[in-house]
């Protein structure tokens, strides 16, 4: 019997099992918002099957109403609980399900999609269910993240902003440990599939060319490289298919960067470092040049947060190496840390505009996000002439 005919049969038996005035109360073919919304203070699996029933079969002003009255920060709250819950119990495990279940059918409207990207904290809320032993919980929850990598820019970046969130919150050193720590203990194929399917989206969501290739890095520097060798040992077409997507983007990339960066490997750390000390160590900034190599030797892997700050700083300052050339160092100093930010404004991540699918991308998405995603079949994400994160023009070195 297959893993998804055991949990329907499982769901049968656990749904008999309950009062018979709990099976009236799922009955929601024709139940207003308002009722649900009394239901979801009755954490029960038929409660929650009827209710993935009636947000499937809701109209739009009906899922607006449901919305307007909290319904979704309802059931992410409920999610948060169940998964601080464990899964010690089966009946445990089915209830996450079915609740995340109810999340999935919410995002298949496009109110309920368009809802959720419009406020970051819903999606940092999903994510936290990640910290669950239920994979098939986490399974959906990485199929929902890579929704909205795909439903567009907003999407991506609250996607990636989830994933930043999840790391601070479980003091994991990478945003995308969650990603690969998972990769790494599963035997389980489909969920193998999901979690690249998730990593192809993220890189293939980003369209400037550099920014793509940085958020590749990061997995490779996981060890992503030396995993899908030993994924492919599986023989799985679904395996397989995921696995060239990622090396033959990755590919087309490198040949790309190569091109417009004038035959320098930028891959590569150690020609990007002989092309910059050829070029500065016979001037007389090479004494700032040596003295920022000597202060980098104390830091190490373990410092990540350092790192992007120096990451983000060295972006503002090729941005403002075009006009300040009179300006001095005190004034360079306040405009490279002073932020337009407003505090009020979504925190993003990482930039980059988005809205196209890989023909790899094969996780099982929400209909509304395939229907759009059916509008944009790429092959391959272009690079475009845009910024990333901090306003960076990102352009070859002279």
């Amino acid at each position: 019997m297959s893993a998804q005919k055991k949990w329907a049969a499982l769901k049968h038996r656990l749904s008999s099992s309950q009062e018979p005035d709990s099976q009236l109360e799922a009955n929601l073919e024709n139940a207003d918002p308002e009722l649900c919304i009394r239901l979801l203070q009755v954490p029960t699996v038929v409660n929650y099957s009827g209710l993935k029933r009636r947000l499937e079969g809701s109209d739009q002003a009906w899922m607006v109403q449901f919305l307007e009255l909290n319904g979704l920060d309802l059931l992410l709250e409920a999610l948060d609980r169940l998964s601080g819950r464990g899964c010690s119990r089966i009946a445990d495990a089915l209830l996450q399900l079915t609740c995340v279940n109810c999340v999935r059918a919410v995002m298949n409207s496009s109110c309920g999609i368009n809802f959720i990207v419009e406020n970051e904290g819903y999606v940092r809320k999903l994510s936290q269910a990640l910290d669950t032993s239920n994979t098939m919980v986490k399974k959906q929850v990485f199929e929902l993240l890579a929704a909205l990598c795909m439903y567009s820019a907003d999407g991506h970046n609250l996607a990636l902003d989830a994933l930043e969130h999840y790391k601070s919150v479980k003091m994991q050193l990478y945003r995308f440990s969650v990603i690969m720590n998972e990769l790494h203990s599963t035997d389980n194929v489909p969920y193998m599939v999901t979690l690249l399917s998730v990593i192809n989206t993220l890189i293939l969501g980003a369209e400037d060319l550099r920014f793509r290739d940085k958020i590749r890095k990061e997995f490779i520097g996981l060890q992503l490289l030396d995993k899908l060798q030993n994924l492919r040992e599986n023989e799985d077409d679904d395996l397989l298919i995921q696995c060239d997507t990622f090396e033959e983007t990755m590919s087309d990339d490198d040949e790309e960067l190569l091109r417009i960066y004038g035959g320098i490997d930028m891959s590569s750390h150690q020609d990007v470092f002989i092309t910059l000390f050829n070029k500065v160590s016979s001037s007389p900034v090479a004494v700032q040049f040596l003295s920022i190599l000597q202060a980098l030797l104390h830091l190490g892997p373990t410092h990540c947060n350092i790192w992007q700050a120096l990451d983000i700083l060295t972006n503002r300052a090729i941005m403002l190496a075009e006009d300040c050339q009179t300006d001095s160092v005190e004034k360079l100093m306040g405009r490279l840390v002073f932020s337009k930010r407003k505090s009020s404004e979504r925190h993003v991540v990482d930039g980059g505009p988005v809205k196209k699918v890989h023909i790899g991308v094969q996780t099982d998405l929400p209909d509304g996000v395939q229907e759009s995603a059916a509008h944009h079949p790429i092959t391959q994400a272009k690079p475009a002439p845009t910024s990333s994160e901090n306003g960076t023009a990102h352009t070859p070195p002279p």
